[in-house]
């Protein structure tokens, strides 16, 4: 049931291939669900509309009698029910195949079927309303707390994410301004935190060695592909440290290799007040001295221990070039990405005279806010 998968996992180009190959677009799983009740489950307009497109039938109906239409409804994706109705779809019930009384089977995911029958069915149905609201909340929740995840290299929180879909793998800030700053007893860049990963006092996590995000030669000029969720402007740094290191003094600042300096500033976004959402652009995309796109879906094929990892596709990714010491090879050291916002206080000047387009002080001048600041290590081998 490869074309099922696929239509789960949300990969377009995998659907194109398999029916290149010969793949039915009308087979049948255990429960008489059709890939288009796979897409039309999981939301997924762009395959729904391939699928109709490829010759897929709007009203065929599965064991219960239900049809893809019913299954849009039921999970509250108005707009692919929508579709569907304009391709042809009807409310009206199919066929009821199997009886109330025939005992569960397993699916093609190995996994207890409920959809044979209709009170078993709309009892699943009520069970995965309540999880996917659970998980909105959860991923609401994330959004209002995190900001930025390195990918590429990957970093630690992004392995977490990947492997344990832990929904927060952008919000690792060393517990936050209030933890950080102890409280507002510490002025900027004073920092009660436990490492130089984003671990908070009392945390231990992204200390911890991890599985390796990347190979590069010495001397290399490397590219760091950044997510900013919540985009408050900013300063970003990456520094090179050895894998024990707690300590910035003990790393080495990565160089722009455009010869201007060790950060990157983030551009102004449309309507940005503090914050916007990481799928506004800048304001002019036009000579920008890194590279901008669009993160695409991430997948089985990416590493993502689900059936996708789409928590942040069609977000802006900002890629950065940074110059690899001539002189440095490791087996295993880690590259320290460091995000320090501007939406509390502005990053310090760095060569005078200094101009900053808002009226709050730069960060660590007296009266100034205690900024909020973002953490990721990503294990690499450098060699020779």
């Amino acid at each position: 049931m490869k074309l099922h998968r696929a239509c789960h996992n949300k990969q377009l180009d995998e659907v194109l291939r398999l029916v290149d190959a010969g793949a039915d677009i009308s087979e049948v799983e255990a429960a008489g669900n059709t890939p288009l009740h796979s897409a039309a489950y999981e939301g997924w307009s762009e395959g729904v509309e391939l699928l109709l497109q490829l010759g897929a039938k709007a009203n065929a109906s599965n064991n219960a009698g239900d049809t893809p239409w019913h299954w849009a409804t039921n999970m509250g994706w108005d707009e692919v029910a929508s579709l569907l109705e304009r391709n042809g779809a009807t409310k009206q019930k199919g066929q009821v195949l199997v009886p109330e009384h025939v005992p569960k089977v397993k699916d093609f995911y190995s996994k207890e079927c409920w959809a044979h029958h209709p009170k078993p069915y709309a009892d699943f149905m009520a069970f995965k309303q309540k999880e996917r609201a659970e998980l909105e909340a959860e991923r609401k929740k994330a959004q209002a707390a995190a900001h930025m995840v390195m990918f590429n290299p990957k970093s630690r929180p992004w392995y977490d994410y990947l492997l344990n879909y832990n929904y927060n793998p952008h919000a690792v800030f060393a517990g936050g301004v209030k933890s950080v700053s102890k409280d507002g007893q510490l002025q900027w860049p004073k920092r009660n935190m436990y490492s130089i990963c984003g671990d908070a006092a009392e945390e231990r996590k992204w200390d911890k060695p991890g599985q390796l995000g990347g190979t590069y030669k010495k001397g290399q000029v490397i590219s760091t592909d950044i997510v900013f969720a919540q985009n408050h402007l900013g300063r970003v740094h990456m520094r090179l440290c050895p894998l024990d290191a707690k300590a910035v003094k003990d790393c080495v600042p990565l160089r722009r290799p455009d010869g201007k300096g060790v950060t990157y500033d983030l551009p102004w976004t449309k309507g940005w007040y503090g914050v916007t959402d990481g799928f506004t652009p800048p304001v002019s995309t036009k000579n920008l001295d890194f590279k901008l796109s669009k993160m695409q879906l991430v997948g089985k094929p990416q590493g993502c221990a689900a059936w996708s990892c789409d928590q942040f596709r069609g977000m802006y990714v900002y890629s950065f070039n940074w110059q690899l010491p001539k002189d440095f090879t490791c087996e295993k050291c880690k590259l320290q990405l460091y995000y320090l916002t501007a939406s509390r206080c502005w990053p310090p000047c760095q060569k005078e005279p200094c101009t900053k387009p808002v009226g709050y002080e730069f960060c660590g001048k007296p009266g100034a806010t205690y900024p909020e600041e973002f953490w990721n290590c990503a294990d690499v081998k450098i060699t020779s």
